[in-house]
């Protein structure tokens, strides 16, 4: 048997038990955590850093930055050449923030807040006036954007900004996933291949997509109305 196997079995018993006795919670454990746990690739292990929960693959990937539409055709031994030339090593990791469970009231209670931060938010444009510096091209971008041309105009872009921004700083997080104890928050994903860039070995894209999903089968998840 691996030495990762045996750590795998040594953090599957600790880790839920430190954070229940850190929550103040029963001693019970947490089922649905440690099935998770449990359930990932052989080739990852975690690790607790305080109130975050690092999954990590073990050995470095490459990360290669390339238009994949327009790339030109060359045979597998000259894209491995490419590849180990241009590419980035690095680590595949998932952070993830655990809480105590969140309970009803208070995930209605952060999501209301929310709800009114947004229609906050959504009145700046009338209240500064700008809706006829709408920059459509640049918005093309994925984001409002407003240029003007006079003196004034610029001045109630830059206060629009300022308020804008105070206000997404208001807005409360709610959890990505829910255990049976604890509410789970994610802080990073790792990139995955897509058009412009490609990971390797393309083993472990797919090893993400099934610790995803095993999140997904396991944990309760409340994206809607954040």
């Amino acid at each position: 048997m691996k030495s990762y196997k045996i750590r795998f079995f040594i953090i599957s018993i600790f880790i839920p038990l430190s954070f229940i006795a850190e929550a103040g919670t029963d001693s019970n454990g947490d089922g649905l955590l440690d099935k998770f746990i449990n359930s990932i690739p052989e080739n990852w292990s975690g690790i607790r850093e305080g109130n975050r929960f690092i999954l990590e693959r073990t050995g470095k990937i490459l990360i290669v930055y390339e238009n994949k539409i327009n790339a030109p055709n060359r045979s597998d031994m000259e894209n491995t050449k490419s590849r180990t030339a241009i590419g980035k090593k690095s680590t595949m990791k998932i952070i993830f923030k655990i809480e105590k469970k969140w309970n009803d009231e208070r995930l209605s209670e952060i999501k209301k807040e929310n709800n009114n931060i947004r229609e906050m938010t959504a009145g700046l444009e009338q209240k500064y006036k700008i809706g006829n510096l709408y920059n459509k091209q640049l918005s093309r971008k994925g984001r409002a954007y407003f240029t003007g041309t006079t003196t004034e105009e610029k001045y109630s872009i830059r206060q629009y900004e300022s308020e804008k921004k105070h206000l997404d700083g208001m807005m409360r997080k709610i959890p990505d996933y829910n255990s049976e104890k604890f509410s789970i928050f994610i802080e990073s994903w790792p990139a995955c291949t897509d058009e412009y860039h490609t990971v390797y070995p393309e083993s472990a894209c797919r090893e993400f997509s099934q610790i995803k999903n095993l999140m997904v089968n396991y944990f309760k998840g409340d994206h809607d109305g954040q």
